[in-house]
């Protein structure tokens, strides 16, 4: 792996973060966040679109009145619809309380009105596509816990959910999943528990129905973490925020990796980052990875964009 460009593509807010990032009729589209501060309650979302990399263009944002939106991702459904999914925080409710919805994407400007597409209080993290189904994990926030296995239907209008009782009393969050071609699962998840020196992250399998789960620590804590694979599919590509210390929040970076489907890290590559940071996206063409992330490390949050190569 070899990093080939790293341009800032994104600084006008205050604070721009969590991104993501996908290649959908021949365009990159890129969403993030934009709010005051990283805990602000005045969250919007961002969308950008770049025919080659270089010059991105603003195609608008979309906010909900009285919530602050949070951790937006992109996919594309099985009826090669554009997908944004994001999390609202309704702050002026009492109690307050969290809402995950999905908008699909009209025309240029415009987007769907949005639907819920998990329970109350469950954040659906992101969906990832495989057949005719998203395929998703949540984790509970308050007065709500626990980790659960979503599988919502190709229309988004319906969805069923499992807990993943291994996880009950554990505080486990963020993650990233691919599918392979027998429809074996892989799940890359965030983990922060006590002590804190042994939240580390965790690469799990499983076969359909997903109701069973093989975990490999990977010995080190991510946070933001998502999976895309490789040029040759067969091993992953990671990316996430490390911390060089599990029982430390600072110092951090971005960091993206080839795993091995075992859990062993092959490969990796440090991007220019630091302090509050990382969240990437992923996207393939051929053999160049387009990575977005936001970083503090110039001071300002900025969104960033980088191309990874791969030695054919």
């Amino acid at each position: 792996m070899k990093e080939t460009r790293l341009t800032t593509i994104w600084q006008a807010s205050e604070h721009n973060a969590f991104t993501d990032l996908v290649h959908f009729k021949e365009q990159w589209w890129c969403t993030f966040r934009e709010a005051s501060t990283h805990t602000s309650a005045n969250g919007t979302l961002r969308i950008l679109r770049s025919s080659g990399g270089d010059e991105w263009q603003d195609m608008g944002s979309i906010g909900i009145l009285d919530a602050d939106l949070r951790d937006p991702k992109l996919s594309i459904s099985p009826e090669n619809e554009l997908i944004l999914i994001a999390t609202a925080l309704y702050t002026e409710a009492t109690p307050k309380y969290r809402q995950t919805y999905a908008w699909s994407k009209c025309s240029d400007n415009k987007w769907s009105s949005p639907l819920k597409i998990a329970e109350q209080d469950h954040w659906l993290w992101r969906i990832t596509w495989h057949k005719d189904k998203a395929y998703g994990i949540a984790y509970g926030t308050a007065p709500k816990s626990g980790l659960h296995w979503y599988e919502i239907s190709s229309s988004l209008d319906s969805f069923t959910s499992q807990r993943m009782t291994e996880f009950d009393g554990s505080y486990v969050n963020e993650h990233g999943l691919v599918f392979d071609e027998q429809s074996t699962a892989y799940c890359l998840l965030r983990r922060d528990i006590t002590p804190p020196e042994q939240s580390t992250g965790l690469l799990g399998k499983s076969t359909p129905p997903y109701n069973k789960w093989e975990w490999v620590d990977l010995g080190f804590r991510i946070g933001g973490p998502v999976l895309q694979w490789a040029p040759d599919k067969k091993t992953i590509l990671a990316g996430y925020r490390r911390h060089e210390d599990p029982s430390q929040w600072l110092p951090q970076w971005t960091e993206i990796s080839e795993l091995s489907l075992d859990g062993n890290v092959l490969k990796s590559i440090d991007l220019e980052s630091g302090g509050d940071c990382s969240y990437p996206g992923l996207a393939l063409d051929g053999n160049t990875l387009k990575v977005v992330y936001y970083s503090s490390h110039e001071g300002h949050t900025k969104i960033y964009c980088s191309d990874i190569t791969f030695e054919q």
